[in-house]
């Protein structure tokens, strides 16, 4: 309603019912019913926007939980937050490096503390720990010393220096058989 129709509604409005005339009675009636419709259509605009907001946020809203459920069941989010959980993570842990530690979450049948704890205890995941710190461990394991009387099977070099030819040849056999036998070749 524009302000001169709004002025000319308020005034016979004022206007007692028994003073009005037929036709200020008609134009009461009718400007009254326009008021209520803008009134009705207003409301009904606000209520419309009132309920595409609610459904917004209802459809956000289950997405969200969707999302969590999802990620609940992939194991990506812990959903235990008790102190005792995360001890006995701590102790089920303890002792592995970095790397074993993301050795044993990606063998855990889920990323939940159970999960993991589970896994920490499996004897395929503490065997392939073990196999990778042995052979960590040769890797970085130093040579002993070796001497030349050792690997000359206890004579000096001037004791081979000496031998004959047929005593060096026998010394020779000696020794390839001993290395063969340990397995270190010449």
């Amino acid at each position: 309603m524009d302000a001169e129709i709004q002025k000319e509604f308020e005034e016979l409005k004022n206007l007692p019912e028994a003073e009005r005339d037929e036709n200020q009675q008609t134009r009461f009636d009718e400007l009254n019913k326009q008021a209520e419709t803008e009134k009705t259509e207003g409301k009904s605009k606000e209520l419309q926007s009132a309920l595409a907001q609610k459904e917004h946020w209802r459809e956000k809203a289950e997405k969200a939980e969707n999302k969590i459920k999802e990620l609940q069941t992939k194991g990506e989010i812990a959903t235990s937050t008790n102190p005792m959980d995360i001890v006995k993570l701590a102790k089920a842990l303890e002792g592995n490096s970095e790397e074993e530690i993301e050795f044993i979450a990606r063998n855990a049948a889920d990323k939940s503390i159970d999960g993991i704890i589970e896994a920490s205890k499996d004897e395929m995941v503490q065997i392939a720990i073990k196999g990778k710190r042995e052979k960590v461990s040769k890797e970085t394991k130093v040579p002993g010393p070796s001497s030349a009387s050792a690997l000359s099977g206890e004579k000096s070099l001037k004791d081979i220096k000496n031998m004959t030819r047929e005593e060096h040849k026998e010394w020779a056999e000696e020794q390839m058989r001993k290395a063969t036998e340990r397995g270190e070749g010449i």
